[in-house]
């Protein structure tokens, strides 16, 4: 869609069509734009940098629980349950509807 989007603000059409051709607006409805390969792969990445940042997350705490006297417990807690929440099988499904990650920002 965005490179459809792209080429027709910078040449007027995208194969021939127009902002106004339907096969142009029916890219960006909710359910065209959901069910996208491009779409799919945002989704694919905030999955795998949430897990990412639960795990440095629960690593961290672990670190500063070895070196401190004060009780993390409430924060490891959490971080555990944080840690589950983005491994269950269903975390992606969780996300459908979100903006997702841009794959671009981690390659």
């Amino acid at each position: 869609p965005m490179k459809a989007l792209l080429h027709i603000m910078a040449n007027g059409d995208y194969e021939g069509k127009t902002i106004h051709d339907p096969d142009i607006r029916k890219m960006f409805t909710r359910d065209a734009m959901i069910s996208s390969d491009w779409y799919a792969a945002r989704i694919a990445c905030k999955a795998e940098q949430d897990l990412k940042r639960a795990e440095k997350t629960l690593d961290q705490i672990k670190q500063a629980r070895e070196n401190s006297t004060q009780d993390l417990s409430t924060q490891l807690a959490a971080a555990e349950a944080r840690l589950k929440q983005v491994t269950a099988a269903d975390y992606k499904d969780s996300l459908h509807g979100t903006l997702g990650t841009d794959p671009a920002l981690f390659a």
